[in-house]
């Protein structure tokens, strides 16, 4: 891809750490079934050799068809390849709440691509000028339960950024699945703007009115990221992910990915209209100091 995504987070108390995923280098926390707490679940399985999406139960959970697999443990298919399993609690608001929120999200990216539209002009226009390659960045990602779907930026990278990740991921700075550096030098000078001003993220309101994203939850995370996931991370798949969210007004970049995932999990907790209102309402201040953005 030619980008990368910029995590956030925020702060709470996490249940008692019990082991790591095969290959992670942060630390779990499990806190039962799953990884998920107490509450109802639906479990995902992924036959990683064929692609194939397959169905059954584990336990009391019912297995839902899915585009991916989300890694707790791997068991043999047949003597070869192998699937992943993982059980997601359903979690989120449920009736009003869940019906304000979204009213709340289709009036406010709509009302916002409206009144930015000039500027999401100037900005095409200035990207497509000033190097090559296409104006908006497309990217799949994981949404809420495991599902994926295509989330867009303006692009901010060259047209050779991938072909020039090998060379850069010995640099990376970010601890956990992510990759991030400072001065990355496959950004471009225009790229740089875009993103310590976030002006990158704002073609995502586009998904947000398509209800494959929320103006506030958790950082839609990179398919290869998840597949690090231990059960504490694959909580973060429990709701649907958002353009801002405590990571967002708490330091972004600057704090490791294991906070991150804690701030996460604190939202996740403690949803309700009046924090996500609370998180929108700092979110501006957090891009004007641009503190963490990179």
């Amino acid at each position: 891809p030619y980008d990368q995504d910029k995590p956030r987070g925020g702060t709470g108390t996490l249940p008692p750490q019990s082991g790591s995923a095969p290959g992670s280098a942060w630390p779990h926390s499990d806190s039962g079934n799953g990884g998920n707490g107490s509450g109802s679940s639906q479990a995902f399985y992924y036959d990683s050799l064929s692609g194939a999406q397959v169905a059954g139960s584990i336990g009391d959970c019912a297995l839902a068809d899915v585009p991916l697999g989300l890694p707790t443990e791997e068991t043999q298919i047949n003597g070869e390849g192998t699937s992943v399993q993982m059980a997601i609690r359903q979690n989120g608001m449920h009736g009003w709440r869940a019906l304000m929120k979204r009213l709340m999200d289709m009036s406010m990216s709509a009302g916002c691509l409206l009144v930015l539209s000039p500027l999401l002009a100037v900005v095409a226009l200035a990207i497509k000028i000033t190097s090559r390659g296409p104006v908006f960045f497309r990217q799949q990602r994981v949404g809420k339960g495991g599902r994926l779907f295509w989330m867009y930026k303006f692009r901010s990278m060259y047209a050779d950024a991938e072909e020039r990740l090998k060379s850069v991921l010995p640099l990376n700075q970010a601890s956990g699945p992510i990759f991030k550096i400072r001065n990355d030098p496959r950004i471009t000078p225009l790229g740089n703007i875009l993103r310590r001003a976030s002006i990158d993220e704002l073609p995502q309101l586009w998904n947000v009115l398509k209800g494959e994203m929320s103006l506030v939850g958790p950082r839609p995370p990179l398919s290869r990221e998840v597949r690090e996931y231990g059960p504490r991370e694959c909580r973060r798949l429990e709701v649907k992910p958002g353009i801002t969210c405590l990571w967002q007004v708490s330091g972004r970049s600057e704090l490791s990915f294991q906070r991150w995932v804690e701030l996460d999990l604190r939202y996740i907790e403690h949803q309700s209209l009046l924090l996500d209102m609370a998180i929108l309402a700092r979110t501006p201040l957090a891009v004007i100091s641009t503190k963490g953005a990179y």
